[in-house]
């Protein structure tokens, strides 16, 4: 093979050897880039999940209280319906 031939076989690969590796350094900053905007993703989602968590726990908290008031509130109705009852019961027997 001529010396030319080798001189541009040489070249050639050179410059393939360079494309291969600015192509490697591109690709490398493609996956980075991916990866950090997996992460943003993936914290993005855990402050959601966090704030669904925790609304979720005050609205069961408010569900909680608001029950435990409407059982006091039957609670006093029956008892003052209770003491009407007697009362008019104990009215009816004087009546008689």
């Amino acid at each position: 093979m001529p010396n030319y031939e080798v001189d541009s076989a040489k070249q050639e690969i050179e410059s393939l050897r360079k494309e291969i590796s600015e192509e490697g350094s591109y690709y490398e900053e493609v996956m980075k880039n991916l990866q950090d905007d997996k992460a943003k993703f993936e914290e993005e989602q855990r402050n959601a999940y966090m704030l669904l968590q925790s609304r979720y726990s005050e609205v069961l908290e408010q569900l909680h209280q608001k029950e435990c008031y409407n059982q006091q509130v039957v609670k006093d109705h029956i008892e003052l319906k209770h003491m009407f009852e007697l009362e008019e019961r104990a009215r009816q027997e004087e009546n008689e």
